[in-house]
């Protein structure tokens, strides 16, 4: 009787089963990684689209900021009218309530009362304050103000002063103005708007800057048209006939006076009378003194 062999088939049921097994595995991975991108994009389209949250948190913040501030005053002393590319300094002093400097009890040269030069003006932070001018003719340059123009101004008994040397270039009248600003610990944030004053300045011209400009302009001939340089040539003409015209008469009395024509004596007259014909049939025909 013949006996047939008969093979095992578990081995191959476990292959497979370990094989689905890892492909499920893989394909939960990826699933994983899919569903992270998908959170990581929504994130960032959140963000860029501003949270509510953050906004709220840095509200927050800068109002508990605010808190930590109190009320100071501001002083502006500066020459209200300059003679023109004269320098001038404009000096602006923050005053905390508690101090008791004479600088502050009493600016030299600025009225507590007068609006233009002294307002209130929040400190308790780092304080600055910039100076500037709407027109190129104006120049600015900071004296004393550190490179980022602010002053830490923490203690109500504090006070900061910031100048500037400031001149104009041209004559007429300017508006110059300073602004104080106050920014969060460590930050460049603002905590505060920003409060402002203007200053009225009139530049006057000098006879040193007329001088100037007259002799710039008359070595500019590129800038002269065609009539300055008519009245220019024909004025030297008349001039330059006059001169000769004299000229020829006091020569003519000088021959006659030697002579012996005394004073008054008609053939003087005669004398004149022919130089200045002479001289004005001279200048119609040819436009200068008639040759002798």
């Amino acid at each position: 009787m013949q006996q047939t062999k008969r093979t095992s088939t578990r081995p191959a049921r476990l292959n497979r089963t370990a094989t689905l097994a890892g492909a499920f595995i893989n394909i939960g991975v990826l699933l994983g990684a899919f569903v992270s991108l998908l959170a990581s994009a929504a994130c960032d389209a959140g963000s860029s689209a501003g949270d509510p949250s953050n906004q709220f948190a840095y509200q927050a913040t800068v109002q508990n900021d605010r808190l930590d501030l109190f009320k100071g005053r501001m002083y502006v002393t500066t020459d209200r009218r300059v003679k023109v590319t004269e320098w001038f300094d404009v000096r602006v002093l923050l005053c905390g309530p508690a101090n008791t400097d004479d600088l502050c009890l009493s600016p030299a040269g600025v009225p507590p009362t007068d609006p233009d030069t002294s307002r209130d003006v929040p400190l308790g932070g780092r304080v600055g304050v910039t100076l500037a001018a709407a027109d190129n003719a104006v120049e600015v340059k900071s004296l004393v103000a550190p490179e980022d123009d602010t002053q830490p101004l923490t203690d109500p008994s504090d006070a900061g002063m910031w100048v500037w040397d400031v001149r104009a270039t041209k004559p007429g009248n300017y508006t110059l103005r300073v602004s104080v600003f106050i920014l969060a610990a460590e930050t460049k944030a603002e905590l505060m708007p920003r409060e402002t004053a203007a200053i009225q300045l009139k530049v006057e011209r000098t006879g040193t800057y007329t001088a100037k400009q007259t002799a710039w302009s008359l070595i500019d001939v590129a800038k002269w048209g065609i009539p300055h340089i008519v009245a220019i040539v024909s004025a030297l003409a008349a001039a330059g006939a006059a001169a000769e015209l004299f000229r020829r008469r006091g020569r003519r009395r000088r021959q006659a006076e030697e002579q012996g024509f005394p004073p008054g004596d008609p053939h003087l007259d005669a004398a004149d009378h022919s130089t200045s014909d002479a001289g004005q049939q001279g200048v119609s025909r040819g436009g200068g003194p008639a040759a002798e």
